[in-house]
């Protein structure tokens, strides 16, 4: 069923959606990028181990908000490994 023509252009779709609306969302967490950078920079463990608990990097794409952040709705928004930021609600295909 993945493998549908129809059910690829569909993830295809989402995945623009979801770059687009990064992008869009990208001002308005330019704080939580930069602490993430930072964080990386001196290997701040502590920092990391407030960031969002979902494990998305084996799908390319890291959440760099607040653990929980969440909880109410809010979308999950972070950088892919190539750096395009991007936004997702719920899970990564990879947390399920």
């Amino acid at each position: 069923m993945i493998s549908d023509p129809a059910v690829r252009r569909l993830g295809q779709e989402i995945q623009e959606h979801e770059f687009h609306l990064g992008t869009l969302m990208s001002e308005m967490y330019q704080a939580e990028a930069e602490r993430w950078e930072q964080a990386l920079r001196e290997g701040d463990t502590d920092l990391f181990g407030q960031i969002c608990s979902g494990k998305h990097g084996a799908h390319g794409r890291a959440c760099l908000l607040d653990r929980e952040h969440d909880a109410d709705g809010s979308p999950h928004w972070g950088k892919t490994a190539d750096g395009r930021p991007i936004t997702w609600l719920g899970s990564a295909p990879d947390d399920d």
